[in-house]
């Protein structure tokens, strides 16, 4: 399912959906660093959903722009969900949107990678309509292919998101 190419098909749906639902999306990013920012703003009528992104890869941007904690860093690390989700907090204070998205992750050694954490995990957070979904998952390959797995599965839980009946808007 996630490839090491965009899902173009599912990608031109999501964006679809965003547009004709009148919904806006933002990205809080670390290990992607702009990526899935920059694939969503090419999108046919971006302009309508895409609000925009803040690229937080170095942990001072973290916590001085997007308000994480230094004491979240330093007990579940840069690279986890409770960063992901201290990113969406921070970026729903500076970037309105009806999903806020944040990824943290290890798309190349170093970090706070370990046997239990590998390159490939990714940390996931999204805020939709004030519900927050958490998702980690690891993914194979270089870093590109990871950061094209991130986007494909970032694309696809917004589909899921999007077919809920009660979350419609």
């Amino acid at each position: 399912m996630f490839r090491k190419k965009i899902n173009l098909s599912s990608f031109q749906s999501c964006v679809d959906k965003l547009y004709k639902r009148g919904l806006t999306i933002a990205f809080a990013e670390s290990m992607t660093a702009g990526y899935l920012s920059s694939v969503f703003s090419q999108g046919i009528h971006a302009d309508s959903y895409f609000r925009g992104s803040i690229i937080a890869f170095d942990k001072s941007v973290k916590e001085e722009l997007l308000g994480v904690h230094a004491e979240t860093i330093a007990q579940f690390s840069a690279e986890s969900i409770a960063t992901s989700t201290a990113m969406i907090e921070g970026l729903k204070k500076l970037i309105p949107a009806d999903i806020h998205i944040g990824v943290t992750g290890l798309a190349q050694p170093g970090g706070s990678e370990n046997r239990h954490k590998p390159v490939g995990s990714v940390f996931i957070a999204v805020l939709y309509k004030e519900i927050l979904y958490l998702k980690s998952y690891r993914f194979q390959g270089n870093s590109t292919a990871i950061n094209i797995a991130t986007l494909n599965f970032v694309v696809a839980e917004i589909l899921l998101l999007l077919e809920e009946p009660y979350l419609k808007k």
